[in-house]
């Protein structure tokens, strides 16, 4: 029954009562008592019509107020369309303000004045995801992301450029240190550094906004980074930052002081084991426009974080696999079980790679990826046993070489194809790489690394690729992490 048939009903149920009430009021006034003046016929029909009254009465409250809902909900959902079709969607005043524990109630008295402020956020997102986009995923921009750019002013450049102003701290190092710093002028720029590092924090959180320095944790241990940034960033508020960056068009980092061994004292940073080169992913103080930064809510940590953590990824990609400690930061020998395959695009078999893969203790192994050479892959893709069936399965990003037991697979051009491989090569790499992943030194010498931010005005990124100790100089084969095939 629809509202309209049910109230249809309640009418011409309520008549039918009222002519009752009115017949028996009739009979009282002729003096009329008992029976006559009320039936028992009469008697059940009064309850009948009352209890149907009641009834109907209920449902039609219940209609009348699902209808009215339905319709408050038709207007918001038309009006939330409107939105999604313009392209966004206005914020409650109760919706939290992104990247911080605030609401739009907390700040803005009235929802358009909310609407415009995460319009403007809005647009620095755009802008900020545009520029970090534009040299090396173009191929993502789209047109809002260009007028939003546009918009703010913040366009292509070779070097990030500086605008509006810095903060008082950062002003005073570089009218102290200028172009050419004087011995002098160094030893007065490290002496407030360690004044400011002494009296306060040492990791200077009190300089550095907390939303930002949250953030950014997380998006870099996301990443597989562990990291002390935060005695990097100094500053009091958003609107500038001096923060250490990659090049703009670098994919690896310069180590600083490359003529300090790497495990000897003196080298750039030092932590308990062992002592580590440091890597520098920075062209002196990286800046962008003001407009990006105006203490702005939107996850900005997140987006510098991941484009620095993916040239951080490349750069440690490339220093496992290539060379040995003996030549460069990076790549391990392999220490343990070693498959045994002659120069020169010898054979290939499965028990080889299976001894690699199973000489790994399960905590690793469990962890473990396959990294080889695309040319490499193919060649194991295309082992068949004595009835010409495949021995392995490759597809989909994974490897399958027993019933039921499968590994990730990724190719890399910094292993070399098994077809090139001369006496020494690695030609396939099985492992924990998320332990070799790059961190940010734990513990390092807070002194030190206030020494060299002062001396260069730069910032070190300090690579590890990995802070356990075992790990790095050990010599059990059942605690390395990552292992090889050779060519021997």
């Amino acid at each position: 029954m629809t509202l309209q048939e049910m109230r249809e009903a309640l009418q011409t149920k309520e008549s039918e009562l009222k002519q009752l009430g009115t017949q028996v009021e009739e009979r009282r006034s002729a003096g009329k008592t008992g029976a006559e003046l009320w039936s028992e016929g009469e008697q059940e029909r009064f309850e009948t019509l009352t209890g149907e009254i009641g009834e109907l009465q209920s449902n039609i409250e219940c209609e009348e107020r699902a209808e009215s809902l339905q319709s408050h909900l038709a207007r918001a959902n038309e009006q939330r369309n409107q939105q999604r079709r313009n392209g966004r969607v206005d914020p409650r005043l109760s919706d939290q303000v992104p990247g911080t524990d605030l609401d739009y109630g907390d700040i803005h008295s009235d929802r358009d004045s909310a609407r415009n402020a995460a319009r403007r956020e809005e647009q620095r997102c755009l802008a900020l995801h545009g520029w970090v986009a534009e040299y090396s995923e173009g191929n993502h921009l789209t047109d809002a992301h260009l007028q939003a750019m546009s918009d703010l002013n913040v366009g292509s450049a070779p070097r990030l450029e500086a605008r509006g102003a810095d903060n008082a701290t950062a002003q005073q190092l570089r009218g102290i240190l200028g172009t050419r710093p004087t011995a002098e002028q160094r030893s007065e720029a490290r002496s407030m550094l360690e004044r400011r590092s002494l009296a306060y924090d040492a990791n200077y959180e009190d300089w550095v906004p907390t939303a930002f320095r949250d953030s950014f944790e997380i998006a870099f241990h996301g990443q597989g980074g562990v990291l002390s940034l935060c005695d990097l960033l100094i500053t009091d508020s958003a609107d500038q930052l001096p923060w250490p960056f990659a090049d703009d068009f670098a994919n690896t980092g310069r180590q600083v002081n490359q003529a300090v061994p790497e495990n000897q004292a003196g080298a750039d940073a030092e932590i308990l084991i062992p002592t580590l080169g440091a890597y520098d992913f920075t062209s002196g103080y990286a800046r962008i426009s003001e407009a990006l930064l105006a203490n702005s809510p939107f996850d900005l940590a997140t987006m510098l974080a991941e484009t620095l953590a993916t040239r951080l990824v490349k750069a440690i990609e490339e220093k496992l696999t290539d060379g040995d400690r003996n030549v460069t930061f990076g790549g391990f020998l392999h220490r343990g079980v070693q498959g045994t395959t002659a120069p020169n695009a010898a054979p290939i078999t499965l028990p080889i790679l299976q001894q690699l893969i199973w000489s790994l203790i399960s905590e690793h192994r469990e962890m473990g990826t396959l990294v080889l050479h695309d040319q490499t892959l193919q060649v194991f893709a295309s082992l068949v046993d004595a009835n010409d069936q495949p021995l392995l399965g490759v597809g989909n990003g994974r490897l399958q070489f027993a019933k039921d037991v499968s590994i990730p697979v990724k190719t890399s051009r910094y292993i070399t194809a098994a077809a090139d491989a001369s006496v020494g090569d690695k030609i396939a790499a099985f492992g924990n790489f998320k332990q070799q992943k790059v961190r940010i030194v734990r513990r390092i010498r807070l002194k030190r690394l206030v020494e060299k931010f002062a001396d260069t005005h730069e910032a070190a990124f300090i690579a590890n690729r990995s802070a356990d100790a075992d790990l790095l100089r050990g010599t059990e084969t059942a605690n390395c992490p990552i292992k090889y095939i050779q060519t021997v």
